[in-house]
């Protein structure tokens, strides 16, 4: 879209909606996150709350609308910028408000772009923070973005309901697929069963099963360290496919198969590990019944930092 005023009034349409924004946005050579965006006539002001620092730009020259129609949450506007120049010495900017602390103002010498989307929407995903920066600085030519838009809703939607199906020896090559669209050093490192062979989807160590929705298949589940004699067992979870986050399926999943360690294995007990950063993949599984239990420190002897990782339990 590269009408001015159209892309003015989407914006002012988006402020004035009552829906908490943020906004991620490159300067040199990192982004910066904001909460809040004061749109004038000849600037556009980005403010970060959190830290107390705000960044002038010049007006919204175009945008990109990306819109789901399924799932609106997801939605999200790309916004090309001009320079902001303003007269005197531009570190001496600041922006104050009635009841809030002064904000220092930095201006945006040189143009770009900016993604803008709703709090709760999958672009607010930690997991998806370096991908966001990329749709930010490439816009279309982003990986996310391409992923975004291959997107099939039409076929999606012959089937609400997940299913679980077998394992074949073909799905191997799914997990390299999978595991380049997520952070597993940040997130989340547990991604099939430790002892998997990629000739099975069941042994003595694990069961496992492959998730579908509509005619693709987005990520798999599986139970393993069965003890039939305990009737225990730890529960694993991926869906490998982003663009898909925050719809349910996971859960979903995660259900279907409590079902089958229930009524098929005999299983009374499951517990899960998670990284405490995971948020989402805590959720889901809060909302299955589980309970965390204890929180265990993971340090990193490389380079001396830590994360958190919960365990979580349920009887079933």
């Amino acid at each position: 879209m590269w009408d001015r005023q159209s892309v003015i009034n989407i914006l002012n349409d988006l402020l004035n909606s009552g829906a908490n924004l943020q906004a991620t946005f490159p300067i040199g050579k990192f982004t910066r996150k904001a909460d809040r965006i004061i749109l004038e006539e000849a600037k556009m002001t980005l403010v970060d709350g959190r830290s107390q620092k705000a960044y002038q730009a010049g007006p919204p020259l175009r945008a990109m609308v990306v819109r789901f129609s399924g799932h609106p949450m997801h939605n999200f506007v790309r916004v090309y910028y001009d320079a902001w120049v303003s007269p005197g010495d531009l570190n001496s900017l600041s922006l104050r408000e009635d009841g809030a602390a002064e904000t220092k103002v930095r201006a945006i010498g040189k143009p770009g772009w900016l993604v803008i989307y709703p709090l709760g929407s999958l672009l607010c995903d930690q997991r998806l923070e370096k991908r966001v920066k990329d749709l930010a600085v490439n816009g279309k030519e982003a990986s996310l973005f391409v992923e975004f838009m291959t997107v099939d809703e039409g076929e999606l939607k012959k089937s609400n309901n997940i299913t679980l199906t077998d394992y074949v020896p073909e799905d191997a090559k799914l997990w390299e697929q999978w595991l380049g669209k997520i952070d597993t050093d940040m997130f989340q490192t547990i991604v099939r069963p430790r002892n998997f062979r990629s000739t099975s989807g069941r042994s003595d160590d694990y069961y496992l099963k492959i998730v579908r929705y509509g005619n693709r298949k987005v990520g798999a589940v599986w139970l393993e360290k069965i003890n039939q004699r305990n009737g225990t067992a730890e529960l694993g979870l991926l869906i490998g496919e982003p663009h898909l986050w925050g719809m349910g399926l996971g859960s979903r999943a995660m259900n279907a198969m409590i079902d089958i360690a229930k009524d098929d294995l005999g299983l009374k007990f499951l517990w899960v590990s998670v990284r405490e950063a995971n948020q989402r993949a805590v959720n889901c599984y809060k909302k299955g019944g589980f309970i965390i239990v204890r929180k265990i420190p993971v340090f990193n002897k490389s380079d001396g930092s830590y994360q958190i990782w919960l365990h979580m339990e349920k009887m079933i």
